[in-house]
């Protein structure tokens, strides 16, 4: 039996443990996902100050807690490097995830990002990753995460929308945007690389090589 915990760098106050309803079933019959949160936090990650206290409070959680992997529930994967340097554990976040997975099925993908700004910090995190940045498209749809979470609908319907002159690999850029990708996909016949899903099956991938490789 695999133990994932999936953290959401939120305050409890804004916890949405729905984000799993629809991943566990793609997960292995003996993998078992548990959802934490943080004691306090902003309830998103819009700035340097948020999101150091968040990495400071994952930090303390995976100190406290015993998991065979993490997955740090936020798509620019906040102190991803520096926590896995410090702890010996397997341990991934969406961006990372979909990323490695998005470009084995094709070399080029899109990734829809909430708004502007969003969209400007994933195009910076595209030059510290293992890929080239000019295989990487943004797109915006002009939505917060506050808008995609009061309305999902409107965001499925931005997403698709967005998507038709998008590339053949569809990456949503935020975690709220997850658990709708097998309806897009038949929508819009192109792969959605849902971010959730994506760190699940990711991890358990790493951990099959931990167990059966010892790497």
């Amino acid at each position: 039996m695999m133990k994932i915990a999936y953290i959401d760098p939120v305050g409890k106050e804004h916890a949405l443990e729905s984000l799993l309803d629809g991943v566990k079933s793609y997960a292995r019959k003996s993998t078992v996902i548990d959802y934490l949160t943080l004691d306090s936090g902003a309830v998103t990650l819009e700035n340097e100050e948020d999101e150091l206290k968040a990495i400071e409070g994952m930090d303390r959680l995976i100190d406290s807690t015993d998991y065979d992997a993490y997955i740090i529930g936020c798509f620019y994967d906040p102190g991803l490097k520096e926590m896995r340097e410090k702890h010996s554990v397997i341990m991934t976040g969406p961006f990372e995830a979909t990323s490695h997975i998005g470009f084995m099925l094709d070399d080029q993908a899109t990734i829809i990002a909430g708004n502007e700004d969003h969209t400007r910090r994933i195009s910076i995190q595209t030059f510290d990753s293992v890929f080239e940045s000019s295989k990487f498209k943004t797109k915006s749809l002009g939505m917060s995460v506050e808008d995609m979470l009061m309305d999902p609908d409107k965001t499925e319907g931005k997403m698709i929308h967005t998507c038709k002159d998008a590339g053949r690999i569809i990456i949503p850029g935020c975690t709220i945007e997850s658990g709708r990708f097998e309806n897009m996909q038949k929508l819009i016949n192109k792969k959605i690389i849902d971010p959730i899903v994506a760190s699940v099956k990711y991890v358990e991938f790493l951990y099959e090589l931990k167990m059966t490789c010892k790497w």
